[in-house]
């Protein structure tokens, strides 16, 4: 979970949040976006619909990656948007 924190009045910051179980739909009727799922797989969601469960590799990824795209949309993006 990503989410926005204010530090000292003007300086916001996107940070990961703490990990937490969340209600996602898998599917409607016959529509399906992702593969079998079972209890405990990590999934990308979109909104609160599930995408794909995502693999070891890619939740490595993830793990690698977030911390460092968060700090440039942080201090690159966010600054000049909220301007």
């Amino acid at each position: 979970m990503c989410s926005l924190s204010h530090l000292s009045g003007t300086v916001i910051v996107l940070v990961l949040g703490a990990v937490r179980d969340e209600v996602a739909v898998t599917g409607e009727g016959t529509m399906r976006l992702s593969r079998h799922l079972a209890a405990g797989d990590w999934c990308s969601l979109h909104w609160d619909w599930v995408c794909d469960r995502l693999e070891p590799a890619q939740m490595r990824s993830l793990r690698a990656f977030t911390p460092r795209r968060s700090w440039l949309l942080s201090t690159t993006l966010l600054p000049s948007v909220l301007a």
